[in-house]
């Protein structure tokens, strides 16, 4: 035992040879209960630095993805989709309001032909009463033979001709009646589709247009908070580090108090053997005093790290616990950003793809307006062959009525009344032809407008088409790239959230293990008692009670040097 306590430079003095043992065996006992105290913290202070390196390594990774998802979302390559999306919608806007235009020139170009069309149909009306004046004046014309007794002059004939021909007209109006009238409901349905069509388009994607220029507002509006996201999480990021820093200084305080912990244990196992040579009656009773004074000073470096040792555990638990918080808050500010992100983008896209849509249906429209120009036009040109008809009906009425005229002058005063009748053939036949020119012109001029439609439609169809798909591809391209940026924000706040939540549960598990703090200050406190109450009785019976007291007079008693108590300190 002479290596572990002597003193040097000391002048000798008598001492006691023989003393009973204080301390009664508590020595190993203490010894055991800081060896068991140093074990633990060691044990701890081990399983917690083992893992900082995986913590700092995981916490940068999530950092990184939520700063992605975040970027994503706030990146220019966002921003320059939304600037695209919004030339866009001004595009479509601009081809909306040139389609509006059209739509309402054509609305009017029909409504002019149903015009002529109902013109033709008064026109074919009036005819149709033509027919039947001559139908009652060829009846008329017979009467008048019959009534004077005889057919010299063929008035017979000629009555039979006026009814011929009456009945002719009658025919040729009634099928002209009926394909007007046909013209005219077609027409007529042509005209409801295309006001229908431009009220939808006035309602409907005035409204769709609208509500995708305030989302793209809205979306342009989440990418500038999103950058204040971003930088949420930097910051974020940053604290994270910054904790995880305080653990590695919380836990250099905890590596020196395991040190100071192992030297105290070492120091107070040193005074064993001459504690248990006192209890056999060997050891100096002056040796007593020496341990008692040195067992104060270990006493006070205990509790001197008590609550530095306890407090640096607190602070690696807090530390890890705001590392927690912050990586919850980052996965909160990250999934605002998707969910916000997500609904807009897919508000826009179903807004964008309605527009398209319609803009399809509009395309089709007027496809549609121009094939049923086309039979349109056929069809008025089929009939304005019959006006040759007509026209040869009314010569034949005209030389009928001049044939009347002559025969009635030959035949002097018998035939008066057929003088009558023939200026009233003459008059019909004028009518005829009034009726006959009037219907012409006025389908000529629904021909030439339906004409006019189908040459405007197919002359800027396939020009508009090529526009409207190039629109609608580039559309595409804009959203698609939205898409892809929705979807890689998706996949890197799933990895955040999964990575996040195993990251906290590990931490939890972590503090959760440690128990240092919440043990050291009971065992100190007692060790650190138990040594004070019995070196102050050893101090206390050998008249110093001071354990500061100067012991230059205590002599070297060869039991090797004894560390002073200010040999220890802690930091």
């Amino acid at each position: 035992m002479s290596d572990i306590i002597s003193f040097t430079g000391r002048q000798a003095v008598d001492v006691p040879k023989k003393c009973q043992d204080p301390w009664g065996g508590t020595l190993p006992q203490l010894c055991v209960r800081l060896d068991e105290l140093h074990l633990l913290a060691e044990r701890e202070f081990l399983s917690v630095g083992s893992r900082l390196v995986e913590f700092s390594d995981r916490a940068g990774k999530i950092s990184e993805m939520a700063l992605s998802a975040a970027g994503v979302v706030s990146g220019d390559e966002v921003r320059g989709s939304i600037a695209g999306i919004r030339a866009m919608i001004e595009k479509i806007h601009q081809y909306l309001r040139e389609a509006e235009d059209e739509a309402a020139l054509n609305l009017q170009v029909l409504e002019t032909i149903l015009v002529f069309l109902d013109g033709i149909r008064k026109n074919l009306t009036a005819l149709k009463e033509t027919a039947g004046k001559l139908r009652m004046l060829g009846l008329t014309t017979k009467i008048q033979s019959i009534r004077t007794g005889s057919d010299r002059a063929g008035f017979m004939d000629l009555g039979e001709e006026i009814s011929l021909l009456s009945a002719e007209i009658a025919s040729v109006t009634a099928d002209l009646m009926d394909e007007s009238g046909k013209l005219f409901d077609f027409v007529s349905s042509v005209h409801t589709k295309v006001k229908a069509l431009a009220v939808a388009q006035q309602q409907q994607v005035s409204l769709i247009i609208s509500g995708s220029t305030t989302v793209l507002d809205s979306l342009e509006r989440l990418s500038m908070k999103s950058s204040d996201n971003a930088r949420q999480i930097v910051d974020g990021a940053g604290k994270i580090r910054e904790n995880i820093a305080g653990v590695v200084v919380s836990m250099q305080y905890q590596d020196i108090g395991c040190q100071v912990l192992e030297k105290v244990r070492n120091v107070l196992a040193g005074f064993c053997s001459p504690a248990a040579e006192l209890a056999s009656g060997e050891g100096e009773c002056r040796l007593d005093i020496l341990i008692a004074r040195q067992s104060v000073g270990q006493s006070r470096t205990l509790l001197g790290i008590r609550d530095k040792m306890a407090e640096s555990m607190e602070n690696v638990i807090s530390s890890l616990q705001l590392v927690v918080a912050h990586v919850d808050e980052m996965s909160k500010v990250a999934a605002m950003v998707q969910r916000n992100s997500s609904t807009f983008l897919r508000d826009l896209g179903t807004g964008m793809s309605s527009v398209t849509d319609f803009l399809s249906r509009v395309m089709a429209s007027n496809r549609a307006m121009s094939e049923n120009m086309t039979s349109f036009a056929d069809t008025v040109n089929s009939m304005s062959k019959f006006i040759g008809d007509f026209e040869r009906i009314s010569e034949e009425v005209e030389l009928i009525a001049v044939n009347a005229s002559i025969k009635a002058a030959q035949t002097g005063s018998e035939a008066l009344g057929m003088g009558v009748i023939a200026r009233a053939i003459q008059k019909t036949a004028e009518e005829s032809n009034l009726y006959r020119g009037s219907l012409l012109h006025d389908l000529d001029e629904a021909s030439a407008l339906a004409g006019r439609i189908r040459q405007d439609i197919e002359t800027t169809a396939k020009g508009k088409e090529a526009r409207l798909d190039q629109m609608i591809r580039d559309l595409g391209v804009f959203l698609d790239a939205l898409r892809y940026r929705q979807e890689k924000v998706m996949s890197l706040l799933e990895q955040l959230d999964s990575g996040g939540k195993a990251f906290s549960h590990d931490i939890d598990a972590t503090i959760n293990g440690i128990s240092i703090h919440n043990t050291i200050g009971i065992v100190i406190d007692d060790v650190s008692m138990k040594l004070q109450r019995i070196a102050g009785q050893i101090l206390e019976e050998a008249g110093c009670a001071n354990p500061d007291e100067p012991y230059d007079e205590i002599a070297d008693v060869g039991l090797g040097e004894l560390p002073g108590r200010g040999d220890i300190e802690f930091f």
